[in-house]
């Protein structure tokens, strides 16, 4: 367990986090009273006047920030990356897994999705839907084998979409649709553009023929749809 997580997050990722954590707690006034200087309608509703009890040791930082809050405000306008947040974890454990392992052929795509109780949710992998119970998801499309995440790809909206599409598809991938297009860029991720006789497995919310054409001409996958077999 040690050695596949030293691959995973080996220590120059550390190192990397232990700089961004330093930064953002000094940028953020750690160990500060930020809202002494705040007229009373803008402090946090829970101040009470005590400001921080712990001084700041830049060298004892507690803080724990994945991303450069320095670039934060940068990321904007026509570049604006949505996995801004956690791009260098996530970029981090995908080159990791795949240096541990080699995808085996046979796989499954699907989409999973967790609640979210956290605040805001800006800029992380949050989903807004009102016509849902739970308004607030993390929602995830992957492909996967054997427990091991090959290729995910967060959901946070609309412009993440866009952001993926531009970046890893072609104009011909993206007219086939939002679906489809997301399939053929992430079946690339997991398995790489000169991938042949792959097994795929998928639920029938991805299941169209144009795509399993499209999979069988260009890659000769194989798809199947799982059975329910408990009910008889």
């Amino acid at each position: 367990m040690s050695y596949v997580f030293d691959k995973i997050l080996p220590d120059s990722y550390w190192r990397k986090v232990s700089k961004f954590s330093r930064a953002y707690a000094v940028k953020k006034g750690a160990g500060t009273d930020i809202n002494a200087a705040k007229v009373p309608e803008d402090r946090h509703k829970r101040y009470g006047g005590k400001g921080k009890q712990r001084p700041f040791n830049p060298e004892l930082c507690v803080s724990f920030c994945p991303y450069d809050i320095d670039n934060f405000d940068n990321n904007k306008g026509e570049n604006y990356d949505p996995y801004f947040k956690y791009r260098t974890i996530g970029d981090v454990v995908y080159s990791g897994i795949h240096a541990l392992i080699v995808p085996p052929k046979v796989g499954s795509y699907d989409e999973g999705g967790q609640p979210w109780t956290g605040k805001g949710g800006e800029g992380l992998t949050v989903h807004y839907n009102p016509k849902k119970p739970n308004k607030r998801m993390s929602m995830c499309f992957m492909f996967a084998a054997y427990g091991i995440p090959l290729a995910w790809e967060f959901y946070t909206g609309r412009r993440s979409n866009t952001y993926n599409e531009e970046k890893h598809n072609t104009k011909e991938e993206v007219a086939y649709g939002k679906t489809i297009s997301r399939v053929l860029r992430l079946f690339r991720q997991a398995y790489g553009k000169k991938s042949k006789g792959n097994e795929l497995f998928f639920d029938n919310l991805f299941t169209s023929i144009f795509l399993l054409f499209h999979l069988l001409r260009s890659y000769t996958v194989r798809c199947r749809r799982r059975r329910d077999t408990s009910k008889k």
